[in-house]
């Protein structure tokens, strides 16, 4: 049985490891706990992503979208999916679709990535999956950049992940202020 922390940060630490597979770098990835109830909320990380046109991209999109889903199915094999995106996954679920609609295929992408290669990259992917999650809740303010997310994976960062961190670090520094 996996804690609600646990659960929120394999989720996100499945999207880092999606992004990372596919070579696209993020800014962070990271968990919100709310002050006012003290329990973990819905997490937020910084991921932009714009309209395009190109197929291929807009399939790594989808991949990279419904990898935190994946994660929930892993996590909770005999939860039915529509419970699956009721309890926590909403946005990613919306976002595939929003994302499947510039596609030539439109929806058929999204139901059948995620009930096959999704599942299939999660399940091979989870031992890193879990050692990122684990560097995440152990994380000051429960927080990696890109290139923290590489170190936990055992990769060296390149300068795009190093100038990735530092941009987001600059962007965290000035919002403080």
């Amino acid at each position: 049985m996996y804690s609600k922390l646990q659960k929120i940060a394999y989720h996100e630490a499945a999207h880092a490891v999606a992004f990372i597979h596919v070579g696209e770098p993020f800014e962070f990835i990271q968990i919100i706990v709310s002050p006012r109830e003290g329990d973990v909320n819905t997490p937020l990380g910084r991921v932009h992503f714009g309209d395009t046109d190109d197929q291929r991209e807009g399939l790594w999109r989808l991949f990279t979208v419904l990898a935190g889903p994946a994660a929930e199915k892993h996590m909770r094999p005999s939860m039915p999916w529509n419970l699956i995106f009721w309890n926590g996954t909403r946005n990613d679920y919306k976002q595939a679709w929003e994302i499947a609609e510039q596609l030539p295929d439109k929806g058929r992408f999204v139901d059948d990535m995620l009930r096959t290669t999704m599942l299939r990259f999660v399940r091979n992917e989870w031992d890193r999956i879990v050692k990122l999650g684990n560097a995440l809740m152990s994380a000051p303010d429960l927080k990696l950049s890109y290139g923290e997310c590489l170190t936990a994976l055992g990769h060296e960062p390149d300068i795009v992940s190093v100038l990735t961190s530092m941009r987001s670090q600059a962007l965290t520094a000035e919002s403080v202020n």
